[in-house]
């Protein structure tokens, strides 16, 4: 099971620096931030889009699940740890040496970027309509 969590982070690094690399050109120093917000956001719709299928696989199966504000007050705790997270990993160091190894790699396109973003919103609104 770690292998896949590894997997996770490997991916979130990726993009990350394919933001990074992108937004560089355009925004310069602020491109660091804005990669910060854009894996942010995606993780949290990462999350949003897993808990949205098991809570409409839930429901499908009569499951009893949580009321409304615990699953707010959980999402607003699970979204300050992402950025928490996300801050301290990708803050110095860290930043530098993925830099370093996305030399050799092509980036990611931007319209990719946009589209991973949308594509987890329209799926967690599908998945809510289950519910």
């Amino acid at each position: 099971m770690t292998w896949f969590f590894g997997f996770i982070l490997i991916m979130f690094d990726r993009y990350y620096i394919s933001a990074f690399n992108t937004l560089k050109s355009s925004f310069g120093k602020h491109a660091i931030r804005y990669a910060l917000y854009y894996v942010n956001l995606l993780e949290f719709l990462v999350y949003a889009l897993i808990a949205s299928f098991f809570m409409a696989f839930a429901n499908q199966m009569g499951i009893i699940t949580m009321h409304i504000t615990k699953v707010i007050t959980l999402s607003v705790i699970i979204f300050l740890f992402v950025c928490f997270k996300n801050w301290i990993r990708y803050n110095g160091k860290r930043r530098h040496v993925l830099n370093a190894k996305s030399k050799h790699r092509t980036s990611l396109q931007l319209w990719k970027l946009v589209m991973l973003p949308v594509v987890c919103i329209l799926l967690i609104v599908v998945f809510s309509k289950a519910i």
